[in-house]
């Protein structure tokens, strides 16, 4: 009797286990789980899998035969608010090309690849997917070299040279004789002089020496040159019949201080010069449409809004572009705007209070050339416009903002140190029907990014890059840094779904694991969550082999088996963790969770699964990220409302 007793119990057990297991195989558990599952729809070719191993070819082609650090990373490091993670870490020798495997989501587009410089000077190139490889590269390919444009150089024939003195044989210019008809010559002032009108000769030139002040009241000086040499002094006051307008058709060479005032302040004539070595305030709007204005190096010009529209066409012919506008010294404006033109170039420093925009029209793009540093302390707008940026050219602004066609071309034929800088310091946007094409190589550093297909063409690295708004000189000095926060490791989240006798509430949180990116050939993985009343064990199979992660769930996470823990631990230096080596990817690894005393029937990932089936439901999953799983009973899709649709159609909300 007591042998039947023994041998009954045994068929019982045996039987009770065989139940089990043909409850998880024989279909009726994952049918009630595709019952009770949220989405009902599921995509035929639906795998549930998030995750892919990518290759990366990167060149590096720097000159020097060094050895470099390259990180593989998730965003742009130096935006403001990025979510930059490490995928890959690699060392990489110059003058030579590396391939780097590494595990990343499979909606990832753009890699972002960098370089560590120097101690504190890093670079990123951006690296697009294309079939199912990311290519990056630092350092100028021959073909970029030969694509590339110089800014240009543009002259002004007959440029008075500065050092302005009255000749010998000049004549003094009487009170009485400053509003007559001044012949052709040359003339001087002895003492201050007020007039209301001039009617000066087109030769005519008018010297104002040194201690003398020369107040002009009128609407416009027509021919003729008025010098104002060092230390001298020349008011003109606007007087136009609708407004106190002033318009310059003749020449004005300053090397001493001349201030204009009015509303507006025009030069609308071809044969029209403004050259300046000393100061001039224009205390109006400078409008400029004909003429040539030059600020030397000494120079100091400051005025109200400029405006420049010198009728250009194509920039093909230089003769059709009617006005000239050069600084080589310092120039300062609240606003800076050009309608039409291409002789236009700074090659110093030009401070804007407020906006500058390049707004040309289809057919007629403004050509504007830098190689100085502009600081904008508002927003830049390019549209229908070419900026050449040359040598170590610095263009800062508040934001930037690009439309229509654009192009920026940077000066090949430096050192890599000397590259031109972008710097938009909040924002960058532009019109989705935009096309910026880009020749050389350029320094960005921007607030919020710059446009990943875009900065994707090789022709733009992003930088950590700082220069004083009112930085000194024609080409300040700027720091690149490292990201202001190192960028950690790829956290990569397995949640699991307790699906084994019986059907879950798709909350995916009763086991969570995090696990870092692959470096230097180990994995740690940390546990997260137990959000789940039956004591469950957490595994992994590699190379064939099982192995035990945390026999008991509960117990790693310090409480008695059947406690739910979710949320669990905040940080993951906090959670439970153990570390896998030797290994290459993490599809090396197969993860799974099953109940303590039942270590047959198991839970995967799908694509680890080997019963799964396209468009099944999911019993866990693999979040290529840090993710913030659900709540308790929070179902997935209450959650993360694009989760649905994605399970309806897979190649939507990849996001």
């Amino acid at each position: 009797m007591k042998k039947l007793l023994i041998l009954w119990m045994v068929l019982v057990a045996f039987a009770s286990c065989t139940d089990r297991k043909d409850l998880f195989d024989s279909g009726r558990v994952k049918e009630e789980a595709k019952e009770n599952f949220p989405i009902k729809d599921i995509d035929p070719d639906q795998d549930w899998n998030m995750m892919a191993v990518r290759t990366l070819d990167i060149t590096i082609n720097a000159g020097t035969g060094a050895v470099y650090t390259v990180k593989v990373l998730t965003d742009n490091p130096f935006k403001v608010e990025n979510d930059a993670h490490v995928l890959a870490v690699a060392d990489v020798k110059d003058g030579t090309t590396a391939t780097l495997k590494f595990d990343a989501p499979s909606a990832m587009e753009y890699a972002y690849v960098m370089r560590q410089v120097g101690t504190k000077d890093c670079e990123v190139t951006v690296a697009a997917l294309k079939d199912d490889k990311f290519v990056a590269a630092f350092g100028r390919s021959a073909t970029q070299r030969a694509v590339s444009e110089r800014a240009a150089n543009i002259t002004i024939d007959n440029l008075p040279a500065p050092g302005f003195t009255c000749p010998n044989d000049a004549e003094e210019l009487a009170e009485k004789d400053i509003t007559g008809n001044v012949r052709n010559g040359a003339y001087y002032i002895s003492k201050n002089l007020k007039a209301d009108k001039i009617n000066f000769s087109e030769d005519t030139k008018l010297y104002i020496k040194s201690g003398i002040t020369l107040t002009l009241n009128v609407d416009k000086i027509d021919k003729g040159t008025i010098v104002v040499c060092k230390g001298g002094t020349l008011r003109i006051n606007g007087t136009g019949k609708d407004d106190k307008d002033f318009t310059l058709k003749g020449s004005i060479y300053n090397e001493g201080t001349v201030t204009i005032n009015g509303d507006d302040f025009y030069m609308q004539n071809k044969e029209a010069e403004l050259v300046n070595y000393g100061i001039i305030y224009i205390e109006a709007d400078f409008e400029l449409s004909a003429g040539e204005f030059y600020n030397g190096e000494s120079g100091q010009c400051v005025s109200y809004e400029t405006s420049i529209d010198s009728n250009s066409t194509d920039g093909a012919n230089e003769n059709k572009s009617s006005a000239t506008w050069v600084n080589d010294g310092y120039y300062a404006c609240d606003g800076f705007k050009v309608s039409s033109g291409y002789r236009l170039q700074n090659n110093c420093n030009l401070h804007l209070g407020e906006d500058f925009k390049l707004d040309g029209s289809d057919g007629k793009d403004v050509i504007f050339n830098n190689s100085g540093f502009i600081h904008c302390g508002g927003k830049a707008e390019l549209e229908n416009a070419i900026l050449n940026m040359a040598g170590k050219s610095i263009f800062k602004t508040q934001s930037l903002e690009f439309e229509k066609s654009v192009r920026l071309n940077s000066d090949a034929g430096v050192q890599d140190k000397d590259k031109p800088l972008l710097l938009c310091v909040n924002k960058a946007l532009y019109d989705d029907k935009g096309e910026l094409t880009m020749s050389g190589v350029t320094y960005v550093t921007c607030g919020n990014d710059f446009f990943d297909s875009w900065a994707v063409s090789g022709h733009v690295l992003l930088v950590n890059a700082t220069v004083g708004d009112h930085a000194q000189g024609c080409n300040p000095d700027y720091d690149k840094e490292e990201p202001s926060t190192t960028p950690p490791l790829a956290i990569f989240t397995y949640v699991f779904e307790d699906i084994t006798t019986t059907t879950g509430d798709y909350d995916f949180n009763d086991v969570v694991l995090k696990v870092t990116a692959v470096n230097n050939g180990q994995v740690t993985i940390a546990l997260a969550a137990a959000g789940a009343t039956k004591e469950l064990s957490a595994g992994y199979k590699v190379n064939g082999r099982d192995n035990i992660l945390w026999s008991s769930v509960h117990e790693a996470l310090g409480v008695s088996a059947g406690t739910i823990v979710n949320p669990g631990p905040s940080t993951l230096a906090d959670m439970p963790k153990q570390t896998i080596k030797n290994i290459t990817s993490l599809g090396d690894i197969a993860f799974y969770i099953h109940e303590k005393n039942n270590p047959n029937l198991r839970v995967y990932i799908s694509q680890d699964d080997p019963e799964f089936q396209l468009g099944g439901v999911p019993f866990a999953l693999c979040i290529p990220t840090d993710w913030a799983y659900p709540a308790e009973r929070q179902m997935i899709n209450e959650k993360y409302e694009g989760f649905g649709a994605w399970g309806e159609d897979r190649n939507s909300h990849q996001e």
